[in-house]
């Protein structure tokens, strides 16, 4: 893989006098599954949503596609590209789970109505969630909503997807029904970003692993080194700590 897609250049980020992140500097090629991992507070989110725009940084820039994230004058047309799946759905309750998946063509591709449900009817039927367009939200399991949460964000087609903690608001008997999505996205090719506490996942999908804590990527590689004798006595503690 030699095609960079994302390159994070000594990106700093700060609440107030909280320094978030801290001199952050990675690559992103394309085709590639990237885990981010690390303890609670470690900044893993926050370097998630830097990536399209959410979360305004102070010092260095995200670089999308030769495209600077800090000068972008266009965050909607960026946003078309990066798709994001948040921890908690975000799915708006008081419509349907066809009119959640249907809207961002429809607002973002000025695509007409009938076109919007098309496509989104196309992805939902790829993820096995078609059955429930007629429903809202509320009526569906948390696996369910994953599941449209995803098809909604895939149905720009986009070139990146973020993934911020998609099962931990998941009942256990729900982790394993996304995590085969992640897996099929990642066969697929889709180019990802993931922070996530699911070792299992990073150890037979990831292509490479950051590790991150107080702001900062502490150590960085293959899965393989990760899990292996190589990994930091840091990395190692964490790693005792989630179930793998």
């Amino acid at each position: 893989m030699s095609d960079l897609i994302i390159e994070f250049r000594n990106l700093g980020l700060r609440y107030g006098s909280f320094q978030a992140l801290a001199d952050v500097s990675a690559q992103v090629q394309q085709g590639e599954c990237v885990v981010i991992c690390g303890p609670s507070g470690s900044g893993k989110s926050s370097l998630l949503r830097c990536v399209n725009g959410l979360e305004p940084f102070q010092e260095g820039d995200v670089i999308v596609r030769g495209v600077s994230v800090r000068n972008c004058r266009d965050l909607a047309g960026l946003r078309a590209k990066v798709g994001m799946v948040f921890q908690r759905f975000e799915l708006y309750p008081h419509m349907t789970c066809l009119q959640n998946v249907a809207l961002a063509p429809r607002k973002v591709l000025a695509h007409t109505q009938a076109e919007a449900e098309r496509k989104a009817r196309d992805v939902m039927a790829k993820f096995k969630v078609l059955e429930q367009s007629d429903k809202y939200p509320a009526e569906l399991s948390g696996g369910q909503q994953q599941r449209v949460a995803i098809c909604r964000a895939l149905v720009l087609g986009p070139e990146v997807m973020l993934f911020d903690e998609p099962t931990s608001a998941l009942d256990p008997e729900m982790v394993g029904d996304v995590r085969e999505i992640l897996g099929r996205l990642a066969s697929d090719g889709m180019t990802m970003l993931v922070v996530t506490h699911e070792m299992r996942f990073a150890r037979e999908v990831a292509d490479r692993i950051l590790f991150m804590e107080h702001g900062r990527i502490v150590q960085r590689g293959t899965a393989q080194e990760f899990f292996g004798d190589s990994a930091s006595p840091r990395a190692k503690a964490f790693l005792n700590r989630v179930q793998l």
